[in-house]
């Protein structure tokens, strides 16, 4: 199983496939950039998408994918989801939540 979480909504939901979860991120990231068009800025928390193998429970998860803007200043910024490339990952400083 693996899993896709957007902080921000605070929900984890279970895919039978990496495609499902990645799809979902890409659903997320989709309602995140509408949202970014209106408020003139990306949300915090759109970095903080994950995607991966689904533990036990959550804290036995493991990331496979985490969003990543790109793009620069004069171009904008977008945002993709991304293999993961270290063991490092952060929290959401705008979510109240125990998952993190």
């Amino acid at each position: 199983m693996f899993f896709c979480n957007d902080p921000l909504s605070g929900e984890r939901h279970l895919y039978p496939t990496e495609a499902e979860a990645l799809e979902a991120a890409e659903v997320a990231i989709a309602y995140y950039r509408e949202d970014s068009i209106r408020e003139g800025e990306w949300s915090d928390c759109v970095e903080h998408l994950s995607v991966g193998i689904a533990g036990a429970d959550e804290d036995g998860d493991v990331d496979t994918h985490r969003s990543e803007y790109v793009g620069d200043e004069e171009a904008g910024f977008d945002v993709v989801m991304r293999p993961v490339k270290d063991d490092t990952f952060h929290d959401c400083p705008d979510v109240q939540n125990d998952n993190y």
